[in-house]
Protein backbone atom coordinates (compact mmCIF):
# COMPACT_ATOMS: atom_id res chain seq x y z
CA UNK A 1 0.00 0.00 0.00
CA UNK A 2 1.09 3.45 -0.74
CA UNK A 3 1.54 5.77 2.53
CA UNK A 4 1.73 9.23 1.92
CA UNK A 5 2.07 11.79 5.49
CA UNK A 6 0.76 15.30 7.11
CA UNK A 7 1.93 16.65 9.67
CA UNK A 8 2.59 20.42 11.73
CA UNK A 9 3.52 21.06 15.35
CA UNK A 10 0.76 19.11 16.67
CA UNK A 11 -0.75 16.46 14.43
CA UNK A 12 1.10 13.62 12.26
CA UNK A 13 -1.40 11.65 9.87
CA UNK A 14 -0.39 8.76 8.06
CA UNK A 15 -3.24 7.82 5.02
CA UNK A 16 -3.58 5.32 2.08
CA UNK A 17 -5.04 6.67 -0.70
CA UNK A 18 -5.00 3.26 -2.68
CA UNK A 19 -6.99 1.72 0.34
CA UNK A 20 -9.52 3.50 0.80
CA UNK A 21 -7.86 6.61 2.24
CA UNK A 22 -7.61 4.65 5.02
CA UNK A 23 -6.15 6.96 8.08
CA UNK A 24 -3.74 4.45 9.37
CA UNK A 25 -1.90 6.79 11.77
CA UNK A 26 -3.72 9.95 13.62
CA UNK A 27 -1.75 11.37 15.97
CA UNK A 28 -1.72 14.81 18.48
CA UNK A 29 1.15 15.82 20.17
CA UNK A 30 3.18 12.36 19.57
CA UNK A 31 -0.26 10.39 21.24
CA UNK A 32 -1.63 7.77 18.73
CA UNK A 33 -5.53 8.70 18.36
CA UNK A 34 -6.01 5.55 16.54
CA UNK A 35 -5.52 1.72 16.52
CA UNK A 36 -2.41 1.14 15.16
CA UNK A 37 -1.87 -1.64 12.19
CA UNK A 38 -0.48 -4.89 13.85
CA UNK A 39 2.86 -6.11 13.73
CA UNK A 40 1.42 -9.76 12.22
CA UNK A 41 -1.48 -10.22 10.77
CA UNK A 42 -3.43 -13.87 10.37
CA UNK A 43 -6.79 -13.52 8.91
CA UNK A 44 -9.50 -14.84 11.20
CA UNK A 45 -10.21 -18.94 11.25
CA UNK A 46 -14.41 -17.92 10.52
CA UNK A 47 -15.65 -16.24 7.93
CA UNK A 48 -16.56 -12.85 9.22
CA UNK A 49 -16.78 -11.30 5.98
CA UNK A 50 -14.31 -10.25 2.97
CA UNK A 51 -13.04 -7.08 4.90
CA UNK A 52 -11.83 -8.66 7.96
CA UNK A 53 -9.58 -11.03 5.70
CA UNK A 54 -7.14 -7.83 5.45
CA UNK A 55 -5.85 -5.99 8.66
CA UNK A 56 -8.47 -4.41 10.71
CA UNK A 57 -7.41 -0.76 11.81
CA UNK A 58 -7.33 3.11 11.72
CA UNK A 59 -10.46 4.75 10.26
CA UNK A 60 -12.17 4.26 6.99
CA UNK A 61 -15.65 4.96 5.62
CA UNK A 62 -18.33 2.65 5.19
CA UNK A 63 -20.95 3.52 2.51
CA UNK A 64 -23.50 2.99 1.72
CA UNK A 65 -23.50 0.09 3.91
CA UNK A 66 -21.55 -2.14 6.60
CA UNK A 67 -22.63 -5.10 5.43
CA UNK A 68 -22.47 -7.24 2.36
CA UNK A 69 -26.56 -6.68 1.02
CA UNK A 70 -28.41 -6.27 -2.04
CA UNK A 71 -28.48 -2.29 -2.88
CA UNK A 72 -32.20 -1.45 -3.63
CA UNK A 73 -33.26 -0.78 -7.30
CA UNK A 74 -30.27 -1.90 -8.75
CA UNK A 75 -29.09 -5.45 -9.42
CA UNK A 76 -25.94 -4.88 -6.83
CA UNK A 77 -24.14 -6.56 -4.04
CA UNK A 78 -22.43 -3.95 -1.54
CA UNK A 79 -19.64 -5.00 -0.60
CA UNK A 80 -18.92 -6.31 3.37
CA UNK A 81 -18.00 -2.68 4.56
CA UNK A 82 -19.39 -0.88 1.61
CA UNK A 83 -17.57 0.30 -1.85
CA UNK A 84 -15.65 3.43 -0.94
CA UNK A 85 -12.73 1.31 1.63
CA UNK A 86 -12.03 -0.83 -1.76
CA UNK A 87 -11.66 2.41 -4.04
CA UNK A 88 -8.36 4.19 -4.71
CA UNK A 89 -9.06 8.01 -3.32
CA UNK A 90 -7.76 11.22 -4.26
CA UNK A 91 -5.93 13.02 -1.63
CA UNK A 92 -4.64 16.94 -1.80
CA UNK A 93 -2.58 17.61 1.04
CA UNK A 94 -2.80 21.90 1.97
CA UNK A 95 -0.92 23.48 4.72
CA UNK A 96 -3.69 23.34 7.16
CA UNK A 97 -5.62 19.97 5.90
CA UNK A 98 -6.40 17.09 3.73
CA UNK A 99 -9.35 17.12 1.39
CA UNK A 100 -9.99 13.38 0.45
CA UNK A 101 -12.72 12.73 -2.43
CA UNK A 102 -13.79 9.36 -4.39
CA UNK A 103 -16.44 8.66 -7.13
CA UNK A 104 -18.49 6.05 -6.43
CA UNK A 105 -17.92 3.44 -9.80
CA UNK A 106 -21.73 2.43 -8.95
CA UNK A 107 -23.80 4.88 -7.40
CA UNK A 108 -23.96 9.03 -8.58
CA UNK A 109 -22.31 10.28 -5.82
CA UNK A 110 -18.32 12.01 -4.88
CA UNK A 111 -18.10 11.75 -1.60
CA UNK A 112 -15.43 13.95 0.32
CA UNK A 113 -13.65 13.94 3.53
CA UNK A 114 -12.27 17.31 4.79
CA UNK A 115 -9.90 17.07 7.69
CA UNK A 116 -8.91 20.49 8.91
CA UNK A 117 -6.08 20.59 11.76
CA UNK A 118 -4.66 23.20 13.41
CA UNK A 119 -1.30 24.19 15.95
CA UNK A 120 -2.38 23.98 19.19
CA UNK A 121 -0.98 22.90 22.76
CA UNK A 122 -1.62 19.75 24.08
CA UNK A 123 -4.76 18.70 25.82
CA UNK A 124 -4.71 15.23 26.86
CA UNK A 125 -3.22 15.70 30.27
CA UNK A 126 -0.37 12.51 29.97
Amino acid sequence: MMKETFENESWFVEFEPDDGARISRLCYHGFDLLTTGPDHFKPPSKDFGEYETRPVFGYDDCFPSVEACRYPGLEWVVPDHGELCWLEWNAEVQSDKIVFSVESEVLPIIFKRTLHFKNSPAILGF
